[in-house]
């Protein structure tokens, strides 16, 4: 009859709708967890990268953050107040446009850049200059970036100044030089008188 059919239909489309909204009102709570997970990972990530610039901007090191080509995205302070160099200054440059020594020459910033291009971590000494013209020297440490896909960012380095264990390997150089000099002249010194005792002479 009639009536019966219309509530068969009515049936249906409250089944209907009950499920539908059911699997709406889970879909809707699966993506307010999702949101709520996702907002918290991005709570602990800010905090950690926030726990990180404060620690990188507080060391004494000098570091420089380079991107994908190579062009200065970041430094430290220690950086700009060791080199006299600001970071509006060197951003968008190379390092090597104006912290790099001519003394280096090309084959260390070739070997430098050859690192680079393999994306590989590796470390060198680099001969470097300060704004005012002043030169020192770094064990520099080079390390590749990746982002959360694993997709290339760009390098951190880590420069260490060594000037003055560089300056002391040279004059310690210099006196096993001298050393070696009067040990020389000590050697004929001594072997003159002998030689002319033996009759050698």
């Amino acid at each position: 009859s009639p009536a019966w059919f219309i509530i068969f239909n009515n049936s249906r489309r409250f089944v209907f709708l009950s499920v539908t909204g059911y699997l709406l009102y889970r879909m809707i709570r699966a993506n307010e967890k999702k949101l709520i997970e996702s907002e918290r990972h991005s709570r602990i990530r800010d905090d950690e990268n926030r726990k990180l610039g404060n620690i990188i901007t507080k060391v004494n090191n000098l570091i420089i953050i380079t991107d994908k080509n190579n062009y200065i995205s970041w430094v430290n302070k220690a950086f700009e107040d060791f080199t006299g160099y600001t970071f509006d200054e060197v951003a968008g440059y190379t390092p090597a446009t104006f912290f790099i020594d001519g003394e280096s020459g090309i084959d260390e910033l070739s070997v430098i850049l050859g690192h680079k291009k393999v994306r590989e971590a590796f470390s060198t000494e680099v001969n470097c200059r300060k704004k005012n013209g002043e030169k020192f020297c770094v064990h520099s440490e080079y390390t590749p970036l990746f982002d959360d896909s694993n997709v290339f960012t760009g390098y951190i380095g880590v420069y260490n100044d060594i000037t003055g264990l560089k300056q002391k390997q040279i004059e310690a150089g210099r006196q096993i030089e001298k050393l070696k000099e009067v040990a020389w002249l000590s050697s004929h010194e001594v072997r003159r008188p002998l030689a002319n005792i033996i009759g050698l002479t």
